[in-house]
């Protein structure tokens, strides 16, 4: 058989046309859609067809002969053309042909439909630029409905079959006489262009909201940096207040109107110290890993968020949750994001809406493996049929310029990315309820049964933080529990009494001015090895990926500012529990010997 010439459909395309119609650059997933939107004319409109197609192997191979099958059942004839091994013909409705080596065609996409009604090729040549996905790479693309220019393609692919399928020639033969190319049809033509210019405006809808994503996750990023400074300078306060609040109310001789008072004091920090993690959660962008979390502690540091909203139109929130539920294993601000997109739903729902307005949140653990959390509210609710399609993306029943749409559709892919599960019950008069069903993750470790050590010498303790009154809390905190304690607030100066006395534990700040918590630990573990698990960290901010990244890294407890004394104490002792000392003499715990040497250089007063 002689071999016939390199066969390029785009050169012949653009050899015939000349400069009447010059090719644009589209990227494959163009190249799809306005394929897919000439097949849907053929599966729509019911209309007998020959279809010529070919195009690159690819991992949506086995999705695209899927497709072709359902068009098996419409048109009279379909030929795929493809490079490598192809899965064979479902009927005698389908001629596969297998192309080989170099082939230019190889490397170019095609469709050609022919119907009694219209005509239509489109063809694209792969530039073989790098791209990011499959999807992006670009293509010389051009298109044509003339019939003159489709009976000479006709011929050329004639030939191929010919040469490589003998075998279903006449089948093709008979097909091609039944379908000579027509002028195309006003009708369909109407049709296919306003399909495709319902696809662009979707995709420009989609690039839209993705553009107003990006910057909102910038101004988010922007809002994290200035927030954590303030977080910063509003915890250390936030510390002095609560922890002193808190020794004068566990000071039994105070007069019972003292000890009252100091109870609204440390009321009001907690409150404060609630909406500065909350703010500081929500600016973070989506980038921090799954961690063990109190499902719990999420919704009272989101719902402040919509308090507001409820109060304007009389909302009634009732928080319920079983005793000693586990922690579930979350992504903490994408779990606020969903609590946010679900209590907003509820509070449109019931917005204009007659009689009492109740929100529900009840949290339940139903089995070790999973935490359920229930939203119901007694609105109008949602009509059965709806059910579905509220979770589609850009789908929404309210007013023109009141929703995108996009609420739900975000619930849900948060559900997924924890692989947990959604479920929607609704109806006309029973209001909506939303139950998720999240992980609870690896099994959490119990607290310590008693927060104070006993006053017994347990141990010399070394305080190292920059703000005084955090200092002057600490000392006579852990005094108070029968602990020696020597405080700093100079780094250089605590490293300083690492040469020299033995420490139990060592408290130091993260964000110091003259020297960062993360430099100490580094030239601390270097001094002397065996405390880099003798440390706890405090911080007014963990929320930053470099702080969560460091924190993960050693692997040692830290607490967040401002903490109680009860958490402080409770610290103190679980890691006393695991790290004890080795010997007790003189309140000052002897831990591992530190090493006999002078500090470097860089280590220096």
């Amino acid at each position: 058989m002689t071999d016939m010439p390199a066969l390029s459909l785009f050169t012949l395309l653009t050899d015939r046309l000349g400069k009447r119609l010059q090719p644009i650059q589209a990227t494959k997933a163009t190249l799809v859609d306005v394929s897919h939107t000439l097949e849907d004319l053929v599966l729509h409109e019911r209309l007998p067809a020959l279809i010529f197609t070919g195009f690159q192997e690819s991992s949506h191979w086995r999705a695209e002969t899927e497709r072709y099958r359902e068009l098996a059942g419409v048109a009279h004839q379909i030929c795929i053309f493809a490079g490598g091994q192809l899965p064979p013909e479902s009927d005698q409705k389908q001629i596969h042909v297998r192309l080989h080596g170099p082939d230019p065609l190889r490397q170019e996409w095609f469709l050609l439909v022919l119907t009694e009604r219209f005509t239509a090729v489109l063809c694209g040549r792969d530039l073989q630029a790098p791209a990011l996905s499959e999807g992006d790479r670009r293509f010389q693309t051009i298109w044509t409905f003339e019939p003159d220019l489709i009976t000479e393609i006709i011929a050329v692919l004639h030939e191929v079959v010919a040469r490589e399928r003998p075998d279903r020639l006449v089948d093709l033969e008979t097909a091609i006489e039944r379908f000579p190319p027509p002028p195309p049809d006003a009708h369909l033509l109407t049709l296919f262009t306003t399909r495709m210019i319902d696809d662009l405006v979707r995709q420009h809808e989609a690039r839209l909201q993705l553009e107003s994503m990006l910057a909102y996750e910038s101004r988010l990023r922007a809002l994290g940096q200035v927030l954590s400074g303030v977080a910063h300078e509003l915890n250390n306060p936030l510390q002095g207040i609560l922890g002193f609040a808190g020794l004068i109310a566990e000071t039994p001789e105070q007069a019972p109107s003292t000890l009252e008072e100091a109870g609204y004091i440390v009321e009001a920090a907690r409150r404060a110290q609630t909406i500065v993690q909350s703010l500081l959660q929500l600016s973070r962008p989506n980038s921090s890993e799954p961690a063990l979390a109190r499902l719990n502690e999420i919704i009272d540091q989101t719902v402040i968020f919509v308090r507001a909203d409820m109060s304007s139109y009389g909302i009634n929130l009732t928080i319920t949750s079983e005793p000693e539920v586990a922690p579930v294993l979350v992504n903490r601000v994408r779990i606020q994001q969903l609590l946010i997109n679900l209590l907003t739903n509820a509070i449109q729902a019931l917005a204009g809406q007659p009689g009492a307005h109740q929100i529900e949140m009840i949290v339940r653990q139903p089995s070790p493996e999973w935490v359920e959390l229930r939203i119901h509210d007694n609105g109008p609710g949602i009509a059965t049929e709806l059910h579905e399609r509220v979770f589609e993306p850009f789908f929404t029943t309210k007013a023109p310029g009141e929703g995108t749409g996009l609420g739900l559709s975000i619930v849900r892919t948060i559900v997924e990315e924890h692989q947990g599960h959604l479920k929607l019950e609704s109806g006309p008069l029973r209001g909506t309820t939303f139950s998720i069903l999240l992980p609870t993750g690896a099994k959490h470790k119990p607290e310590t049964a008693s927060a104070q050590a006993e006053d017994n010498g347990a141990g010399l303790v070394l305080v190292i933080d920059d703000d005084p009154q955090i200092v002057l809390l600490l000392e006579r905190v852990l005094k108070r529990a029968g602990y020696a304690v020597r405080a700093e607030r100079n780094p250089e100066a605590g490293l300083r009494r690492v040469l020299h006395e033995h420490f139990a534990v060592i408290i130091s700040d993260l964000l110091m001015p003259e020297m960062p918590g993360t430099e100490f630990y580094e030239r601390l573990i270097r001094l002397n090895p065996a405390l880099a698990h003798r440390i706890i960290f405090i911080t007014g901010d963990a929320t930053r990926p470099t702080t969560q990244a460091f924190l993960q890294g050693t692997g040692q407890p830290y607490l967040l500012k401002p903490f109680t004394t009860q958490q402080l104490l409770s610290s103190v002792a679980q890691l006393l529990a695991a790290h004890p000392p080795l010997v007790v003499a003189h309140g000052s715990a002897i831990v591992e010997p530190a090493p006999a040497r002078a500090p470097e250089a860089n280590e220096s007063a």
